[in-house]
């Protein structure tokens, strides 16, 4: 719970813009170096887990809202991605948030709401969505106090948001149904079979 709560206090924009950059250009350098080696136009696949799911979030509608003309994107940030497509997250066919806090970061600010998630999928990806299956999935235990469903946030959420999956995860040693489940989605053989069976779909498509 301190792990997860420094990340709360340290990522906040309006306070210290200087660790939010950093998350991001941290990212943006990843996916450019995906791109490097998967190529410009490649479906991207995104698995999310617990405050990684917040940043992903973050980046690609930060990324959107740019397009839309509110300049979100930092210069540190548009210099680390470069001029990739999949690294501005306009090739994202599938997102996978596991143990996603998502429906509670509006309480940091009091007069927000999240009714606006990022256009999923990517504008590359939209026209191929069906044939792809893109989707996104939010897995969440219902005894982690830190993950809840994504699609009763509102509509735009629900038409979003493919599915919201209760699992029960299952770690490498015993403490389930409680909320120490909370690190193992990464591990659990349920949720991960049923991400490899849509990439597997996914990659049959692209290659056939």
């Amino acid at each position: 719970m301190l792990h997860f709560g420094g990340d709360i206090i340290a990522y906040d924009r309006q306070r210290n813009e200087a660790n939010y950059v950093a998350a991001h250009e941290s990212l943006a350098r990843a996916l450019a170096r995906l791109a490097e080696k998967a190529g410009d136009a490649a479906p991207l696949c995104v698995l999310a887990h617990s405050f990684g799911s917040v940043l992903v979030s973050d980046y690609v509608y930060d990324q959107q809202e740019t397009l839309r003309g509110r300049k979100l994107v930092p210069d540190r940030v548009r210099a680390a991605m470069g001029t990739s497509a999949l690294a501005r997250g306009e090739t994202l066919a599938w997102l996978y948030t596991m143990g996603s806090p998502l429906a509670l970061w509006s309480l940091r600010y009091p007069d927000a709401t999240l009714d606006k998630p990022i256009d999923f999928p990517g504008p590359d990806i939209a026209g191929r969505r069906t044939a792809l299956q893109s989707e996104w999935v939010n897995f969440h235990d219902p005894d982690d106090v830190a993950a809840y469903p994504l699609r009763p946030l509102g509509p735009a959420y629900e038409q979003q948001v493919t599915m919201d999956r209760a699992i029960e995860v299952r770690g490498p040693w015993p403490p389930f149904q409680t909320p120490l489940v909370h690190p193992f989605y990464w591990t659990d053989g349920t949720l991960m079979e049923a991400v490899g069976r849509s990439l597997a779909k996914g990659w049959r498509h692209l290659n056939p």
